[in-house]
């Protein structure tokens, strides 16, 4: 039934996303560096779940629905880059935690966000379940 169904366990998703991007001099502007395409990703993911739908409202929220009637929560849980203030680096890291309903098949909502993706950014699956270790290394 749905108040089963709505009072079951989550299921905890982290992901990492690695971006990769023309390092250099910081002294100029470089929209293809591995920060900014990190940061691009991480808006698209993060506005594709602004606004999420209330499970209750929506007649089959579940897998077959839109990405955030099955996603209950995105977090960016840390973001990593260069360590200098006048080098832009050549790689940018980022965790991201998502609270996805107990009944969604968790590839579905790897292959949506797959689809999220700047150019020259990956997506590796951390831990489906448990959200302990979420700091990138």
């Amino acid at each position: 039934s749905e108040e089963t169904r709505l009072s079951d366990p989550d299921q905890i998703l982290i992901i990492e996303l690695t971006a990769y991007g023309r390092g250099g001099h910081g002294s100029s502007l470089n929209p293809c560096s591995a920060p900014h395409r990190l940061i691009r990703t991480l808006q698209r993911i993060v506005q594709s779940f602004e606004t999420p739908t209330d499970p209750r409202s929506s007649p089959d929220p579940g897998p077959s629905g839109p990405l955030d009637a099955y996603v209950r929560s995105v977090e960016v849980l840390a973001v990593r880059a260069g360590e200098k203030t006048n080098v832009t680096p050549d790689q940018a890291t980022a965790r991201i935690r998502l609270l996805i309903l107990h009944d969604v098949d968790i590839k579905k909502v790897e292959a949506e966000l797959s689809g999220l993706l700047e150019s020259q950014v990956e997506l590796k699956v951390i831990a489906p379940g448990s959200a302990e270790s979420s700091a990138p290394s």
